[in-house]
């Protein structure tokens, strides 16, 4: 295992949890919507 792949998925994971948060962020945003729509 070299320095470069480990350096290389430590990237890529840290792509993968901004998309996650920003997937997240913007799923409550529309919860929240609903929710005041509804209750």
């Amino acid at each position: 295992m070299s320095k470069q792949f480990f350096e290389h998925v430590r990237k890529y994971l840290m792509k993968l949890l901004r998309l996650l948060e920003y997937q997240y962020f913007v799923f409550k945003r529309v919860y929240d919507k609903f929710a005041n729509l509804y209750f």
